[in-house]
């Protein structure tokens, strides 16, 4: 009997000094977590790591220190209880810090984080090395490993080529490092009861271009050239302006019309589309209805003309309404909006396009 109440006594304490761990974030999470701080959503990313259990407990903007501009800096943390008996607990806090470091041109991001566990996935460092292994390309610069702690290293490189953020179309180029480092320890608490805990840290040290380009520098200058403003000579007559427009290999004498939401061919203009095919049945439209200038509406069929050409300028796919024989044709927003930049100068009577 007396053997019974022991062994019931000593359940007893098991039980109640086991460690309460708040849920450990796994590898895929953590990625997640940097990719989010990288890309500056900063709500999705408060709300995914609250959802977890932690507090914020830092929260700055923007300050300067040591000749460096930081900004969106954050810590979050939360406690998790690692020895609980009647008369004492002890604590471990799990945080995640995050700091951002503006070079101008590009920001040198710092994300640590350290989080316990009382039977951790082992498989954390593995995925780890996996992913940026195989899928980031970076290389294993050390793995050491005791009966305490298993710690690996991942470096990489990249040159990158990015806009100038003060002088737009120009590039620069630049090789950055970024490092990133893993620890796995087991904690000895030299207890009887909870011997040891676990922890996984970790310490991403990366630099993000603000500007990087998404294709070669090849690529890069063609599109620039076709970003270049043309000059289209126009005439007037009667504080109107009109501009030469090639539809389907017909120059067209179009009336620049900035309050029309859509440009206007004429049914003859559609034959002739028909007739050379350039159009079909498939580019037409459901009939829509347009205000005119008497403020009255009227409904017209609509199609898309896969091409039209200004002053050796191609744009492509521009939704027209199609209006009777003898009425005037409309070059309107849906053409305008084809360009990032339109102007016209009343002076030398030409009208400024700039494609998107």
């Amino acid at each position: 009997m007396y053997l019974r109440k022991k062994i019931f006594l000593f359940l007893f304490m098991l039980v109640s000094s086991r460690t309460l761990f708040a849920q450990i974030l796994s590898a895929n999470e953590i990625r997640q977590i940097k990719d989010l701080y990288s890309q500056e959503d900063f709500e999705v990313l408060k709300q995914i790591i609250l959802f977890k259990g932690f507090t914020l407990t830092k929260n700055i903007q923007a300050y300067t220190a040591d000749y460096a501009n930081y900004k969106n800096v954050f810590t979050f943390s939360r406690n998790s209880i690692v020895f609980k008996s009647n008369s004492t607990s002890t604590q471990i806090e799990d945080k995640l810090s995050f700091e951002t470091i503006d070079y101008g041109f590009y920001k040198a991001i710092h994300f640590d984080f350290k989080l316990s566990c009382e039977q951790c996935d082992t498989q954390f460092l593995g995925d780890m090395t996996w992913h940026y292994k195989n899928i980031e390309n970076m290389k294993v610069s050390k793995d050491y490993k005791s009966e305490y702690r298993h710690e690996v290293e991942y470096n990489g490189s990249d040159t990158i080529w990015a806009e100038d953020l003060t002088e737009p179309g120009i590039l620069w180029k630049k090789n950055f490092w970024n490092i990133i480092v893993m620890q796995h320890d087991l904690i000895d608490l030299r207890d009887l009861f909870y011997p040891f805990y676990q922890t996984f840290s970790g310490k991403y040290y990366l630099n993000v271009p603000y500007s990087p380009i998404d294709c070669s520098p090849e690529e890069y200058s063609k599109r620039q050239e076709l970003k270049q403003k043309f000059i289209v000579p126009i005439t007037q007559s009667n504080g109107s302006y009109y501009v030469l427009v090639n539809v389907g290999g017909v120059l067209i004498k179009y009336l620049i019309d900035s309050g029309a939401s859509i440009i206007t061919i004429d049914s003859k203009t559609e034959a002739n589309l028909l007739k050379n095919g350039i159009i079909t049945k498939q580019n037409y439209l459901a009939p829509s209805s347009f205000q005119l200038a008497d403020g009255s509406s009227k409904q017209f069929r609509r199609v898309t003309i896969p091409w039209m050409v200004i002053k050796g300028i191609q744009v492509d796919n521009v939704i027209a309404a199609i209006i009777d024989e003898n009425s005037s044709s409309l070059l309107g927003k849906s053409f305008f909006d084809k360009f990032s930049y339109w102007k016209i100068d009343n002076i030398k009577n030409t009208l400024e396009l700039q494609k998107k």
